[in-house]
């Protein structure tokens, strides 16, 4: 208010950029345009942004719906029928978009700079993502936000593979298969990078069942479920939650004919009831297809594991 004050006291002596400054924290006039308060020769769009940004926050805190012109630069838009922030939102994604914000697909940082200050967070980690070496940004950024409750998530992408699921003016983002995605790029390159992985996947929210079965794909395809060994390399995961994890991804290895690897896994973590049941099936099956004359080839693993 302090500062709305000394701008009308002084408005008609400034110079255009002081009354820029006024206007982008302040908000004196918000029904005034960026175009009126500096010459478009020498407005950038962190000055509309920000003075849009500050016109949204004094009509909100006035409780005053927005003006019908909203003006500045780029054109006005919106139709001046819902909240202040809203409509800023409206007129950033819905009227100007990729094309004004990163025409050719040039400024797809300022273009997510732009949603993201206009809390379109959602649309800003699929701007990121969208672009090659901006993903793992886009990873890093959607997670923050989730872990502060900040995004919407929706925990499966639409069949076209849009990260964006629903329809304006909000919709979710597909986190969960943005991260498992991205991670499953790297996770393959050693043991270590393969740790590192289950740390992003485990940061995700949401269904515990659908966090664990990410890990368990993610270790199953890059062929590295030694990564949960040592306990230690995983000390960010909960006791009874890594031993969920170790005992599903032995399971499933058993289930593929890779009981070695699952025997291996369940002796080094001493999980010796489970590692017990395993050995008992696999020679069961091991004698039974002896039984048949046949060649147990799956049997040789447990042979192994067994001895």
């Amino acid at each position: 208010l302090a500062a709305q004050e000394e701008y009308w006291r002084g408005a008609a002596q400034m110079e255009p950029h002081a009354r820029l400054v006024y206007a982008s924290v302040a908000a004196p006039d918000a029904a005034i345009s960026a175009r009126e308060i500096a010459p478009e020769r020498e407005r950038t769009v962190e000055d509309w942004l920000w003075h849009k940004l500050s016109a949204a926050h004094a009509l909100l805190a006035a409780s005053l719906p927005p003006p019908a012109s909203a003006g500045g630069h780029p054109p006005a838009g919106g139709d001046g029928s819902q909240d202040a922030l809203g409509s800023l939102q409206r007129l950033v994604y819905g009227s100007y978009g990729e094309t004004y914000f990163n025409a050719g697909g040039g400024s797809p940082l300022l273009y997510a700079g732009v949603l993201l200050a206009t809390q379109q967070f959602e649309r800003a980690v699929a701007v990121l993502a969208a672009v090659p070496h901006l993903r793992q940004e886009a990873v890093h950024f959607g997670l923050a936000l989730q872990h502060e409750g900040l995004l919407a998530v929706a925990q499966q992408k639409l069949a076209d593979s849009s990260l964006l699921v629903g329809t304006s003016p909000s919709p979710s983002l597909a986190l969960p298969p943005l991260v498992a995605q991205r991670v499953g790029e790297w996770a393959s390159e050693g043991v270590d990078a393969s740790r590192a992985a289950i740390g992003y996947l485990w940061l995700l929210r949401g269904p515990a069942a659908q966090r664990q079965e990410l890990c368990i794909q993610l270790l199953l395809g890059c062929g590295k479920p030694e990564a949960l060994l040592p306990r230690s390399g995983l000390s960010h995961i909960a006791e009874a939650d890594y031993r969920e994890l170790l005992r599903a991804v032995s399971s499933r290895l058993a289930g593929k004919g890779r009981a070695s690897q699952a025997a291996r896994l369940l002796y080094e973590a001493r999980e010796h009831r489970q590692l017990s049941a395993l050995l008992v099936a696999e020679l069961s099956a091991n004698i039974a297809a002896a039984a048949r004359g046949t060649n147990p080839a799956a049997g040789g693993a447990a042979g192994r594991a067994a001895r």
